[in-house]
């Protein structure tokens, strides 16, 4: 423990916000600072963000649990405490979540909020309106406006098995296709440009747009592969003369911001060298309890 504390960045101005690693405007550090105040005024809720310029070498679950279990993050009696870490140099942000908020914010929950609502801000450098963004879901989800289901991922347009049936369907229509050009090529005498390499786009064409298409909308990234193979192996296959097709000149061819409200009062930190559970003009930390319940992620 005392290691952390030796590694812990000095306090900033702010209380609840302390932008050790230079992350945050000063103006967004106001806005949270004073967001975060009002809302432990009405609810009792604490919430802490602490940027920090590297680890040191630990993890960062590990650093966030004993910064969180140090300072006492939340009420006492309530472990009603959330603690926001960003750590600069390693590209990573963790929710450290309190005993009393796990049961709302589960770890899943609290993965999709910084997948979805953080993470991205973040890497473009907006780590301000993230934290604001993130903070505004917490708040959801503590007062029930928001429920786990709110924030699931949106399903893909195709299921994987209806993805599936539709590459199916259109490849078995590519065969038949297949065998008709087969006929057209060996015993008719069809336009020559019908024959070739572009003929065989020209009669395929639309089908591989079409699977293309679906590929895109189903989202099945894994999935979709197959459709590139499969276009992959017919120009290899086909592309320089294959036998298989015959043209009159012999050579085969065929083929989704919040702002946030903010006061006029403002807040000063501790002056103490190191985070502590003590008191300032502005607040104290409650002494809440964690046990390692929340998530990460890396931008």
């Amino acid at each position: 423990m005392c290691l952390l504390l030796n590694s812990a960045p000095a306090q900033t101005q702010s209380f609840f916000v302390n932008d050790a690693a230079d992350m945050i405007s000063s103006e967004e550090e106001q806005v949270l600072e004073e967001w975060i105040k009002n809302y432990q005024d009405s609810t009792s809720t604490q919430i802490a963000i602490i940027t920090v310029p590297s680890l040191g070498g630990k993890t960062i679950a590990a650093y966030a649990l004993e910064l969180a279990t140090q300072m006492g993050v939340g009420q006492k009696k309530k472990d009603n405490g959330l603690l926001i870490l960003l750590a600069r140099d390693e590209r990573q942000v963790r929710l450290e979540v309190g005993y009393g908020l796990e049961a709302t914010l589960t770890d899943l929950v609290c993965q999709r909020i910084i997948g979805q609502e953080m993470l991205p801000l973040f890497r473009k450098g907006e780590f301000g309106l993230g934290l604001q963004k993130g903070l505004l879901v917490v708040a959801k989800m503590l007062s029930g406006e928001f429920t786990a289901q709110d924030l699931e991922p949106p399903k893909p347009w195709l299921t994987e098995k209806e993805y599936i049936a539709q590459l199916l369907n259109t490849s078995i229509l590519q065969i038949v296709i297949a065998f008709i050009y087969l006929l057209l090529s060996y015993y008719l005498k069809y336009p020559k440009y019908l024959t070739n390499f572009s003929g065989y786009f020209i009669l395929f064409g639309p089908l591989y747009l079409y699977q293309l298409i679906i590929s895109i909308i189903a989202q099945h990234a894994a999935l979709a592969s197959v459709f590139w193979v499969e276009l992959i192996f017919t120009v290899l296959l086909y592309g320089g003369g294959h036998p298989g097709f015959y043209d009159s000149s012999g050579g085969g061819g065929g083929y989704s911001s919040s702002s946030y409200s903010s006061s006029s009062s403002s807040s000063s930190y501790s002056s103490s060298s190191s985070y502590s559970s003590g008191s300032s003009s502005s607040g104290s930390w409650g002494g809440g309890s964690f046990g390692g319940g929340g998530a990460s992620g890396s931008w």
